[in-house]
């Protein structure tokens, strides 16, 4: 048996092994190792992952005592290797790798922001063959291979690093960086490679790891072909953590010099990956699923990229070409289900039209990536002058459930608690507003989010159809006739993100998502959480249910346990029916007066709204862009006022923390 093996008899099996090379580059593999290390990245430990950290023999030595020193779950291994490229090293630390995961990082000189390894874990979980990219930028106003110009060197970059104290916030790389060539469009646009990146270990050995044909110094183009082979395999997800970065740092590498003969070098790359690929190279062009919580500091870099993605879907659409030419693998090989995953209970009263496009919306002829036997539809309608036809609404699917009740009251809430009765699944979908519908990939998402939390709380953003919230109606003229006639010339069955064009953010996300919600009209739970609520307190009376909804949702979110994900591609759309706080009534003001007193004579304090951080998650559709591009520029308004008023950001993820780690 060999040393580094029986070292390692007795140590728990990490879930992911992280291969990071170097070769000349001391400093440069000493923040690296940092930026890897628990000392640095949150909400993660040692057990979780390991670092193989593989250095080729050079004038500049990192050496085993300072790698270690980094943390106890790093091995070190020094190579004597003769060969110029780092692909050998890549190969040998994979093969001392534990995990059933492995990220390839075959440039040791990046150092990471710190929540890769946190986001990259959660992301694995996401389907079978995922691969997760973290975006790439260099360190410095511009890309270093036009440094020499410039003066900047290693001894400027130091400085530059003690200047912005990253190791304080690595976030604050951001601000010190630019976007790199791998993708200089932004984390939104097709990737040419990826310096950090996860995959599971299958995955690695499918494609036959990395190719040692590429023997040029610093690997050539082995890394933009591990992507392209990796990407391409059947059923791979691209996932990108948009709001994290890998950070390449100065040390006279081969592609970010500024070599006389950069580009005769660069020619030889391209012409070493076309003979090994059999011909002209096209990269890999999936539309990615985005995941991942975007810090106040990376909120600039977002926003660029959507408005970057933005136009090139207007370009697109000018050209009747899709924005991706390779199709998103929605569904996985499963076997026939029993009991579904989610119940999605729906309240309907008085809204006939509206809750059939609603239950239309959830079903499969509208959803992508979902199977009837993977959810429920429990639609339950209270009695009233405007009733939906039963048959017509079970025709839509055969996982739809119809209850009709007689209701005194004129509350949803015990409509509410009597559909989660009837429901069969773990985890549950809540739309207590029949009249809102929604965009295809929302069951998809949310079910993924089951996949890689705990006990997550999926909320889907809010939009009223319409120029303006409808409570402004009179102003607009916008009706039911009108909004009727609206989505028959929309097209919205054909494609459903289409509603994003006819519509505003609703009144509970009126700053868009980066921002605190308020609430969510489909929001989804595990039905243990709806349980330890209480599930709807049925002391919400009023027309409507008053604050019923934002109670739920700030209930949940006060759960020690939860993780509020944001499907931020995703809508819900209220269609106008002359509901009560959606109306231009003349007393209007006074009845959601009359809510806010009743709110806070059931719970003892006026409503507050919770401040919880988001994960974003899904794929962005072009017309959802605008939106993101909103609700981006209004995080880092959000973030620059909190902390120059000496405050915390999110204030409940941080007692959620502690109250999780004191349990334990």
């Amino acid at each position: 048996m060999r040393n580094w093996t029986r070292k390692l008899i007795g140590r728990p099996r990490p879930k992911v092994s992280i291969i990071v090379i170097f070769y000349r580059m001391a400093r440069q593999a000493n923040n690296t190792l940092y930026s890897l290390s628990t000392k640095y990245q949150r909400n993660v430990s040692e057990s979780d992952y390991e670092i193989i950290a593989v250095e080729n023999k050079s004038s500049s030595v990192l050496g085993k005592k300072r790698a270690l020193s980094h943390g106890t779950n790093i091995r070190y291994f020094l190579r004597d290797d003769k060969s110029q490229t780092p692909v050998h090293a890549l190969n040998f630390g994979f093969s001392r790798s534990r995990a059933p995961n492995i990220c390839l990082m075959i440039d040791g000189a990046r150092m990471v922001s710190p929540r890769v390894v946190e986001h990259g874990l959660r992301a694995l979980e996401f389907c079978r063959r995922p691969l997760v990219l973290v975006p790439g930028y260099h360190l410095g106003e511009q890309e270093q291979h036009f440094h020499a110009s410039s003066g900047y060197d290693e001894r400027t970059e130091e400085k530059l690093l003690e200047g912005i104290q990253w190791k304080e916030d690595g976030y604050r790389l951001f601000d010190a960086s630019c976007l790199s060539s791998a993708n200089p469009k932004g984390a939104l646009a097709p990737f040419l490679e990826s310096n950090c990146m996860f995959c599971p270990s299958e995955s690695f050995e499918a494609i036959g790891k990395a190719d040692e044909r590429f023997d040029l110094p610093g690997g050539g183009s082995v890394n933009i072909h591990m992507y392209t082979q990796l990407a391409k395999l059947p059923g791979s997800r691209v996932l990108v953590l948009a709001g994290e970065g890998s950070f390449h740092q100065f040390h006279g590498g081969v592609t970010t010099s500024e070599l006389e003969d950069r580009e005769e070098v660069l020619d030889s790359h391209r012409k070493q990956l076309r003979q090994i690929n059999g011909g002209t190279y096209h990269g890999f062009h999936q539309e990615p699923t985005v995941f991942g919580v975007v810090h106040g500091l990376a909120q600039p870099e977002f926003c660029w990229a959507a408005e970057r993605a933005r136009l090139r879907h207007q370009a697109c659409a000018k050209r009747e070409i899709s924005m991706w030419s390779e199709p998103v693998p929605w569904k996985e090989p499963r076997q026939q289900r029993q009991t579904p995953k989610l119940s999605v209970v729906l309240i309907s009263h008085r809204a006939s039209r509206q809750t059939y496009n609603s239950v239309y919306s959830l079903s499969t002829q509208h959803q992508v990536g979902v199977s009837e036997d993977e959810y429920e539809i429990i639609v339950v309608e209270n009695n009233s002058h405007d009733e939906l036809v039963a048959s017509q609404v079970t025709k839509l699917g055969g996982n739809i459930r119809y209850f009709h009740r007689t209701e005194d009251k004129p509350t949803p809430v015990p409509a509410l608690n009597f559909a989660v009765s009837q429901s069969r699944a773990d985890n549950l979908c809540i739309m207590i507003d029949g009249a809102c519908m929604v965009t295809p990939g929302v069951i998809h998402h949310a079910l993924r989010a089951f996949q890689m939390f705990d006990s997550p709380m999926v909320a889907v953003p809010g939009y009223h159809l319409g120029k303006e919230q409808q409570h402004h109606s009179h102003r607009t003229g916008h009706s039911e006739a009108t909004e009727q006639a609206m989505l028959e010339e929309l097209g919205w069955k054909d494609d459903g993100y289409r509603l994003f064009e006819v519509s505003c953010l609703g009144p509970g996300n009126d700053d868009g998502f980066f921002n605190p919600l308020l609430e969510s009209n489909c929001l989804f739970c595990t039905k243990k959480s709806f349980q330890t609520i209480g599930g709807a307190d049925e002391r919400f009376d009023m027309p409507g249910g008053g604050c019923i909804n934002l109670d739920i949702y700030n209930r949940i979110s006060e759960l020690p346990e939860t993780s509020l994900v944001v499907l931020a591609g995703e809508g819900t759309f209220h269609q106008f029916h002359g509901g009560v706080s959606t109306s231009s009534c003349e007393d209007r003001e006074e009845q959601l007066a009359a809510m806010r007193s009743q709110h806070e004579g059931i719970r003892g304090r006026p409503f507050r709204g919770i401040h919880r951080e988001p994960h974003i998650l899904g794929t962005l559709s072009g017309p959802s862009l605008p939106f993101l591009i909103e609700s981006s520029s209004h995080g880092r308004i959000r973030y620059d006022l909190k902390i120059a008023a000496g405050e915390t950001e999110w204030p409940l993820d941080i007692k959620s923390r502690s109250a999780t780690s004191g349990s334990s």
